[in-house]
């Protein structure tokens, strides 16, 4: 079901965020962006109680209230690995808008929200810019969205993307590998949904020639 989740999006679309579920469904969602941490611990208790179906955050206070994932051979402190609000709140959906946000796997930004959508049943990643120059850009996306499917960074490049070595003998990441194209837009479309600008961003003005 879709009856309890997490949105977490840029400071600048929180309230819109929150009239839209008023709007549009009958989930009752709070924001807890721009509150002191004792007031936000108050309002994931009423999460938690099911005073609340959704609470929308901010990507910045994200980390303050899970634990963070692991990422390959970086090592979680003490702090990090400490058992937070949302860690004991069963989650049915998760959504990172701008989630182009985590695509350094290293940031702890991007390990807490993996936290939090690792015990999720859904999860759902809104960008209008997936990747920057290379593909395995799109990776940390992946393991948040399919996280059994892309547990580690190595398996992705390895199946995916062209690799060269420097001068230095340290690993350059390229494009789709030619021979894994099939495969790769048959797994990314069976995930990936494209709307047009018209549908999203209506009050936006064409492109001029």
């Amino acid at each position: 079901g879709w009856k309890r989740g997490i949105v977490v999006c840029p400071l600048s679309v929180v309230v819109p965020w929150v009239e839209h579920f008023e709007g549009w469904t009958s989930l009752r969602a709070v924001s807890i962006a721009s509150l002191s941490k004792k007031k936000r611990e108050a309002i994931l208790q009423d999460f938690a109680d099911g005073n609340i179906d959704v609470v929308v955050m901010n990507w910045d206070i994200v980390k303050q209230h899970t634990s963070i994932a692991g990422y390959g051979s970086v090592t979680l402190t003490d702090k990090e690995q400490e058992l937070k609000e949302l860690d004991h709140i069963d989650i049915d959906f998760v959504i990172a808008d701008e989630a182009h946000k985590m695509r350094e796997p290293k940031n702890v930004m991007t390990r807490a929200l993996w936290k939090i959508g690792d015990r999720a049943k859904r999860r759902i990643a809104l960008t209008g810019t997936p990747i920057g120059n290379r593909l395995d850009e799109l990776w940390a996306i992946m393991r948040f969205v399919s996280p059994d499917d892309w547990p580690t960074k190595s398996k992705w490049i390895d199946r995916f993307c062209e690799t060269t070595y420097s001068r230095f003998g340290a690993l350059e990441v390229g494009g789709l590998r030619a021979d894994r194209q099939e495969e790769f837009y048959k797994i990314w479309h069976s995930r990936y949904r494209a709307m047009p600008k018209e549908v999203v961003l209506r009050d936006l003005p064409p492109v001029k020639a």
